[in-house]
């Protein structure tokens, strides 16, 4: 059975009883914009978020939050996410909260905007809030520009019968004017009533997240001094992190403690491993998308630097593979 969910910003009221109104209603959950652009673009934060997020709780509604999308190019797209997260953790809200995309801006590209939302969604994910979700019009769904399987789907659609798309679609905001109110209005069919369950991993055995060092090695910790502890040749490790120390790219083992990549079994290569999906994108110094490779491909590298947010693994002249999609970026 669908229940009801509302969709605020900053046109909306703050108080608890606008929000009272909503739940006396049965509405059960309040949907509200947090933030637009990245901090070096837009750098929009809802004023009134703070207080709707209160007044939202304190009628024991369930809280979601979205983004107003428009990344372009991947950096750009990881600079909305990382803008997004810093202000749901200013907010308080944990990682069972669902967080939105919101994508319908018309500057957006439609022959990489969804490579676009998906370096997005990986930054979100890859820092610990894996209940994502993609919203837009169902005539991006349909057309192709975005895809209808990837995310849980919200989906925009007004004066129809059905939300239009046939896809994974778990909510349905079927007007902009509830109630003579001026408010968006959803069906909810189990995305913001529960957390969203993660997507589970797309990837084999093959190449598990686990590394193993291949001798006995030296353990350090983030800012390269070494520890007094070491590991044993031939032990398996799960790593949840990739980071450069003295410019060389290490796995984080145990609590601020890192091994060299170059003593484990990925000495000298990097190996794909995207979690939440089948392939990952090569980037170029720019930040631009080049092409994507294969869960489980294995490429050597030649340099380990940063670009944006991320250390990078170059993997030809002018590819580089962020490591957020490498095996030892965790989870």
């Amino acid at each position: 059975m669908a229940e009801f969910a509302v969709d605020v910003s900053s046109y909306q009221d703050s108080s608890v009883d606008y929000f009272k109104g909503f739940k006396d209603a049965g509405v059960e959950t309040a949907i509200i914009k947090l933030t637009q652009g990245s901090a070096d673009g837009d750098a929009y934060f809802n004023p009134k978020a703070p207080a709707q997020i209160r007044a939202a709780l304190a009628n024991n509604m369930n809280v979601a939050v979205y983004h107003y999308f428009k990344g372009n190019g991947y950096a750009d797209s990881q600079n909305e996410a990382k803008f997004f997260l810093d202000k749901i953790k200013l907010m308080g809200l944990d990682d069972t909260t669902v967080v939105i995309a919101d994508v319908e801006d018309p500057s957006l590209q439609a022959n990489h905007v969804m490579a676009d939302v998906n370096a997005f969604m990986q930054y979100l994910i890859s820092n610990g809030y894996p209940n994502v979700a993609l919203y837009s019009m169902a005539s991006w769904f349909n057309a192709g520009i975005l895809n209808k399987w990837t995310y849980p789907l919200w989906v925009a659609s007004y004066g129809s019968k059905t939300c239009g798309v046939t896809g994974n679609v778990q909510a349905w905001q079927y007007t902009d004017n509830w109630s003579g109110q001026n408010v968006d209005m959803s069906y909810d069919w189990g995305l913001f009533n529960k957390p969203t369950i993660p997507q589970q991993p797309v990837i084999s055995k093959s190449h598990e997240n686990v590394i193993v060092a291949k001798e006995k090695a030296n353990l350090y910790e983030k800012f390269g001094m070494q520890l007094e502890q070491t590991v044993e040749a031939n032990t398996a490790w799960k790593s949840n992190e990739i980071t450069a120390i003295q410019g060389q790219p290490a796995y984080l083992i145990g609590k601020d403690a890192y091994i060299m990549q170059s003593a484990t079994d990925q000495k000298d290569i990097v190996t794909v491993h995207s979690y939440a999906f089948s392939k990952a994108p090569l980037i170029n110094k720019d930040g631009k998308y080049t092409r994507y490779v294969n869960n489980g491909e294995a490429y050597k590298y030649d340099n380990f630097i940063q670009i944006g947010n991320d250390y990078c693994y170059q993997v030809s002249t002018n590819e580089f593979l962020p490591s957020i999609y490498a095996v030892g970026s965790g989870r």
